[in-house]
């Protein structure tokens, strides 16, 4: 059986490395875009059961990237963002991504 694909999606590095170290560590495939076209790409090409998103990115922010992959897409979608103001782009009673997240967070030690 293969591995469930997790595509990480965030323009700083020591963050991708450290939920790809904790996602590989748990079993997941891990794919990883820096920005928001890459993401896009990524997504196109397919073969990916949920997508960890920052909202803040370059070229194309989070909100973007939800907003065109629910053109073809359903997969699970996670937002993440550090600002504890950063405003949903609809209304929660029927949001376009499947979870949304503030950092920083901790990672519960396995």
């Amino acid at each position: 059986m293969n591995a469930a694909r997790i595509l990480i999606v965030d323009d700083e590095l020591s963050l991708r490395r450290l939920m790809r170290l904790y996602l590989v560590k748990a079993g997941f495939a891990v794919e990883e875009a820096s920005t928001g076209l890459q993401a896009l790409a990524a997504l196109r090409r397919g073969h990916i059961d949920l997508a960890i998103v920052d909202v803040m990115l370059p070229e194309v922010d989070g909100f973007e990237v939800v907003r065109r992959a629910r053109r073809n897409s359903s997969i699970p979608i996670i937002l993440l963002t550090a600002h504890a103001s950063a405003s949903p782009p609809r209304r929660p009673e029927s949001p376009s991504w499947s979870a949304r997240s503030r950092f920083p967070w901790s990672p519960i030690p396995g």
